[in-house]
């Protein structure tokens, strides 16, 4: 199905939905307040100990780390009892972020994982880096699935979900330090000793646990501050090579967060947090930067993505603007013009930045 058809018909239905008489009566009387939220860390009790330390590195760093510290906005991390089912903490875990650590197999770990990877026996398929063999921790992120559910009529706010699992205990350890010295939130982690069991059309090594950022990716632009960052897999670096006829040495993207980004409530809302999450197609408030064996080749493939983007010339690069997520109906808080979009080139490397306007 095309995900954009897919988009558009779902609008359809939610504009149709939001004209109805009291369509969002459960947000305006709703007890809850953005205010309210906070962060609920999820452990798989088979990790005993090791669970429990990975745990205390994680409270441990609430201040000093800038996801843990946005997610919390300035709480106490809340432990799960593992020992209570999921349904008897389902508004526990819907309004509040989450963070899920476990192994592959770990009940709540299929619950609210992506299924773009299958882990078994100390190996991995993950969509994107293909089939490895070894210790290897695995990340993944996305708007919270229990605030979508079925028993939560319209959403309050937003709620994001990070999934931290691996091959074997280990790898569930890397991954863990991982996101917690890096920010890294979407991507695979592993020392030397892994090998490719086979090749797929799109593979992509995991990285290293001293992996190391470029120097040029900002701390912060307009007003926003960077909380994250995302593991490019081998299907946007074939991406870039079908624009540009160049694929580019390294890929990132980091996710930079301002104040009431995810505090949006109900249907009009949908588009503009799943942007702002941390999902790896989640593309708002994001900063692109690839690196190319030189400046040629850079500036080459500035030119052609920009073209390609639509964007236009300015003093220092190329400037426009995000095309609506759907339709751009106001009705559904879609702007036909949801944020910014602006390229530079720096010698070997390409900065591309989003930044979405806020929706009234």
């Amino acid at each position: 199905m095309n995900r954009r058809n897919f988009l558009q018909g779902s609008g359809a239905l939610a504009a149709h939905l939001l004209s109805r008489p009291g369509a969002n009566k459960d947000v305006a009387s709703h007890p809850l307040s953005a205010a309210d939220r906070g962060c609920v860390l999820c452990v798989d009790p088979r990790l005993r100990t090791y669970g429990q330390d990975l745990c205390e590195s994680i409270v441990s760093a609430v201040h000093t780390q800038p996801l843990l510290a946005t997610l919390s906005a300035g709480k106490s991390i809340t432990q799960k009892d593992r020992t209570h089912a999921v349904a008897d903490d389902y508004r526990q875990l819907a309004y509040n972020h989450v963070i899920v650590i476990g192994y592959s197999d770990d009940s709540l770990v299929k619950t609210v994982w992506q299924r773009e990877a299958v882990i078994s026996d100390r190996s991995i398929y993950a969509f994107g880096f293909g089939n490895l063999e070894g210790s290897i921790g695995y990340i993944e992120s996305d708007r919270n699935p229990f605030v979508h559910g079925a028993e939560i009529p319209t959403i309050p706010f937003e709620t994001q979900l990070v999934t931290i699992t691996g091959t074997d205990q280990h790898g569930i350890g890397l991954a863990v330090q991982a996101f917690i010295s890096q920010g890294l939130v979407n991507g695979l982690v592993a020392e030397a000793g892994w090998h490719r069991s086979s090749p797929t059309l799109l593979d992509r090594d995991p990285l290293t646990p001293a992996f190391q950022l470029p120097d040029n990716l900002p701390d912060s632009f307009s007003s926003l501050k960077r909380i994250a960052l995302i593991q490019a897999s081998e299907d946007e670096y074939r991406g870039v090579l079908a624009d540009t006829g160049v694929e580019p040495l390294d890929i990132w993207r980091a996710k930079y967060y301002a104040p009431g980004v995810w505090d949006g409530a109900g249907i009009r809302s949908t588009f503009f947090n799943y942007a702002a999450g941390l999902h790896r197609r989640a593309y708002g408030n994001t900063a692109w930067i690839a690196s190319f064996e030189n400046p040629t080749q850079a500036s080459t493939a500035a030119t052609k993505i920009a073209a390609a983007a639509h964007l236009v010339p300015f003093s220092t690069g190329w400037s426009g603007h995000l095309p609506a997520f759907a339709w751009g109906n106001s009705l559904l808080g879609d702007s036909p013009i949801p944020g910014t979009l602006d390229l530079t080139c720096t010698g070997a490397s390409l900065l591309m930045r989003t930044t979405l306007m806020p929706t009234s």
